[in-house]
Protein backbone atom coordinates (compact mmCIF):
# COMPACT_ATOMS: atom_id res chain seq x y z
CA UNK A 1 0.00 0.00 0.00
CA UNK A 2 1.58 3.15 -1.11
CA UNK A 3 0.45 6.98 0.60
CA UNK A 4 1.35 9.66 -1.82
CA UNK A 5 1.35 12.50 0.99
CA UNK A 6 2.34 15.68 -1.51
CA UNK A 7 5.48 15.84 0.51
CA UNK A 8 8.82 15.15 0.62
CA UNK A 9 10.41 12.24 1.83
CA UNK A 10 12.32 13.95 3.94
CA UNK A 11 8.92 15.52 5.25
CA UNK A 12 6.83 12.65 5.46
CA UNK A 13 9.97 10.80 7.78
CA UNK A 14 10.07 13.84 9.78
CA UNK A 15 6.48 13.66 10.53
CA UNK A 16 6.46 10.30 10.79
CA UNK A 17 9.07 10.14 13.37
CA UNK A 18 7.49 13.06 15.40
CA UNK A 19 4.45 11.48 15.37
CA UNK A 20 5.90 7.81 16.67
CA UNK A 21 7.72 9.96 19.29
CA UNK A 22 4.13 11.62 20.13
CA UNK A 23 2.20 8.36 19.93
CA UNK A 24 4.80 6.10 22.15
CA UNK A 25 4.67 9.30 24.91
CA UNK A 26 0.90 8.97 25.07
CA UNK A 27 0.93 5.38 25.30
CA UNK A 28 3.21 5.41 27.90
CA UNK A 29 1.96 8.02 29.90
CA UNK A 30 -1.97 6.71 29.17
CA UNK A 31 -0.68 2.51 30.19
CA UNK A 32 3.11 1.92 31.37
CA UNK A 33 2.53 5.10 34.01
CA UNK A 34 -0.72 4.58 35.92
CA UNK A 35 -0.14 0.26 35.52
CA UNK A 36 3.27 0.79 37.94
CA UNK A 37 2.03 3.93 40.19
CA UNK A 38 -1.87 4.69 40.55
CA UNK A 39 -1.46 7.95 41.69
CA UNK A 40 0.52 8.62 38.23
CA UNK A 41 2.16 10.98 38.16
CA UNK A 42 2.30 11.69 41.54
CA UNK A 43 2.45 14.96 43.20
CA UNK A 44 6.36 14.59 43.02
CA UNK A 45 6.53 14.82 39.99
CA UNK A 46 2.66 16.30 38.17
CA UNK A 47 4.97 19.89 37.15
CA UNK A 48 7.58 17.94 35.16
CA UNK A 49 5.21 15.53 33.59
CA UNK A 50 2.85 18.70 32.49
CA UNK A 51 6.02 20.38 31.18
CA UNK A 52 7.03 17.50 29.04
CA UNK A 53 3.54 16.80 27.53
CA UNK A 54 4.11 20.89 26.66
CA UNK A 55 6.85 20.07 24.97
CA UNK A 56 6.01 17.12 23.23
CA UNK A 57 2.56 19.30 22.02
CA UNK A 58 4.91 21.89 20.97
CA UNK A 59 6.91 19.62 19.29
CA UNK A 60 4.79 17.95 16.96
CA UNK A 61 3.08 21.39 16.22
CA UNK A 62 6.31 22.65 14.95
CA UNK A 63 6.79 19.76 13.15
CA UNK A 64 3.19 19.74 11.76
CA UNK A 65 3.91 23.70 10.41
CA UNK A 66 7.43 23.38 9.35
CA UNK A 67 7.60 20.21 7.39
CA UNK A 68 3.67 19.66 6.70
CA UNK A 69 3.95 22.32 4.24
CA UNK A 70 3.25 20.82 0.56
CA UNK A 71 5.54 22.20 -2.75
CA UNK A 72 3.67 24.89 -4.70
CA UNK A 73 2.52 24.07 -7.73
CA UNK A 74 4.78 25.97 -10.56
CA UNK A 75 3.11 28.86 -12.30
CA UNK A 76 -0.25 28.18 -10.19
CA UNK A 77 -0.90 31.72 -9.65
CA UNK A 78 -0.60 32.27 -13.76
CA UNK A 79 -2.72 29.15 -13.77
CA UNK A 80 -4.95 30.59 -11.62
CA UNK A 81 -5.31 33.66 -13.17
CA UNK A 82 -5.57 32.36 -16.96
CA UNK A 83 -8.26 29.63 -15.48
CA UNK A 84 -10.22 31.53 -12.75
CA UNK A 85 -12.74 28.99 -12.20
CA UNK A 86 -10.82 25.62 -12.70
CA UNK A 87 -8.64 25.53 -8.89
CA UNK A 88 -9.01 21.83 -8.28
CA UNK A 89 -5.73 20.44 -9.35
CA UNK A 90 -4.18 17.48 -8.02
CA UNK A 91 -1.36 17.36 -9.87
CA UNK A 92 2.34 18.82 -9.49
CA UNK A 93 3.36 18.08 -12.84
CA UNK A 94 1.91 18.98 -16.18
CA UNK A 95 0.07 15.66 -17.35
CA UNK A 96 1.21 14.46 -21.25
CA UNK A 97 -1.84 15.68 -23.19
CA UNK A 98 -3.10 14.59 -26.76
CA UNK A 99 -3.36 17.12 -29.08
CA UNK A 100 -6.28 19.55 -28.51
CA UNK A 101 -7.47 22.40 -31.16
CA UNK A 102 -5.64 24.91 -31.16
CA UNK A 103 -8.90 27.42 -31.33
CA UNK A 104 -12.31 26.41 -32.19
CA UNK A 105 -12.98 29.89 -32.61
CA UNK A 106 -11.54 30.55 -35.71
CA UNK A 107 -12.89 27.25 -37.76
CA UNK A 108 -10.92 24.34 -35.25
CA UNK A 109 -11.24 20.52 -35.01
CA UNK A 110 -14.38 21.25 -32.65
CA UNK A 111 -16.02 24.25 -34.45
CA UNK A 112 -19.08 22.52 -36.05
CA UNK A 113 -20.64 21.46 -32.77
CA UNK A 114 -24.32 21.73 -32.13
CA UNK A 115 -25.59 23.28 -28.99
CA UNK A 116 -28.90 21.08 -28.78
CA UNK A 117 -26.80 17.89 -29.12
CA UNK A 118 -24.80 19.17 -26.98
CA UNK A 119 -27.16 20.19 -24.09
CA UNK A 120 -28.89 16.51 -24.04
CA UNK A 121 -24.71 15.02 -23.73
CA UNK A 122 -24.46 17.05 -21.17
CA UNK A 123 -27.13 15.91 -19.23
CA UNK A 124 -26.84 11.97 -20.19
CA UNK A 125 -23.49 11.82 -19.33
CA UNK A 126 -23.85 13.71 -15.79
CA UNK A 127 -21.37 16.55 -16.26
CA UNK A 128 -24.45 18.30 -13.92
CA UNK A 129 -23.24 16.30 -10.92
CA UNK A 130 -20.47 18.06 -10.78
CA UNK A 131 -20.71 21.33 -12.44
CA UNK A 132 -23.19 24.05 -12.21
CA UNK A 133 -24.75 25.66 -15.27
CA UNK A 134 -28.06 27.47 -15.46
CA UNK A 135 -28.65 26.35 -18.87
CA UNK A 136 -28.44 23.02 -18.14
CA UNK A 137 -30.48 22.91 -14.68
CA UNK A 138 -27.72 21.90 -13.14
CA UNK A 139 -26.24 22.68 -9.95
CA UNK A 140 -23.23 20.32 -8.81
CA UNK A 141 -20.35 21.56 -6.62
CA UNK A 142 -16.90 19.34 -7.03
CA UNK A 143 -16.24 20.73 -11.02
CA UNK A 144 -15.92 24.32 -11.82
CA UNK A 145 -19.16 26.31 -11.60
CA UNK A 146 -19.02 27.03 -15.95
CA UNK A 147 -21.86 29.70 -15.69
CA UNK A 148 -18.59 31.96 -13.51
CA UNK A 149 -15.48 30.24 -15.00
CA UNK A 150 -17.43 31.28 -18.60
CA UNK A 151 -14.30 28.59 -19.98
CA UNK A 152 -13.25 29.55 -23.78
CA UNK A 153 -13.59 26.81 -26.39
CA UNK A 154 -10.25 25.45 -26.17
CA UNK A 155 -10.12 25.49 -22.30
CA UNK A 156 -13.74 23.06 -22.62
CA UNK A 157 -12.08 20.71 -25.43
CA UNK A 158 -9.13 19.98 -23.37
CA UNK A 159 -10.67 19.69 -19.79
CA UNK A 160 -13.39 16.92 -21.94
CA UNK A 161 -9.60 15.17 -24.17
CA UNK A 162 -7.22 15.60 -20.91
CA UNK A 163 -9.24 16.27 -17.96
CA UNK A 164 -7.66 17.52 -15.19
CA UNK A 165 -7.64 16.73 -10.87
CA UNK A 166 -11.05 15.20 -10.19
CA UNK A 167 -12.45 15.47 -14.04
CA UNK A 168 -11.10 12.11 -15.75
CA UNK A 169 -10.52 12.70 -20.06
CA UNK A 170 -13.77 11.59 -21.78
CA UNK A 171 -11.77 11.06 -25.05
CA UNK A 172 -12.44 7.02 -25.20
CA UNK A 173 -16.18 7.47 -24.24
CA UNK A 174 -16.92 10.63 -26.71
CA UNK A 175 -16.29 10.94 -30.49
CA UNK A 176 -15.26 14.31 -31.94
CA UNK A 177 -18.52 15.15 -32.98
CA UNK A 178 -19.96 14.89 -29.32
CA UNK A 179 -16.79 17.11 -28.20
CA UNK A 180 -17.79 19.88 -30.19
CA UNK A 181 -21.65 19.54 -29.19
CA UNK A 182 -20.69 19.62 -25.77
CA UNK A 183 -17.82 22.86 -26.88
CA UNK A 184 -20.65 24.27 -28.42
CA UNK A 185 -23.35 24.18 -25.71
CA UNK A 186 -20.93 25.16 -22.68
CA UNK A 187 -19.94 27.91 -24.66
CA UNK A 188 -23.23 28.68 -25.94
CA UNK A 189 -24.65 29.03 -22.54
CA UNK A 190 -22.24 30.68 -20.37
CA UNK A 191 -20.46 33.13 -22.53
CA UNK A 192 -23.40 35.76 -23.26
Amino acid sequence: MVFDTGLSTTSTIALAVMAGLFIAFALISSFVGPSRNPDFPGKKWRWGYVIVCVVFFALMMSTVVVFGKEEEEPRAEETAQEHPGDTSSTETTPAPTTSAPTSTEGGGKFANGDAAAGKALFASKGCGVCHTMEAAGSTGTIGPNLDEAKPSEELIADRLINGKGQMPPFRSQLTDQQIADLVAFVRQSTSG
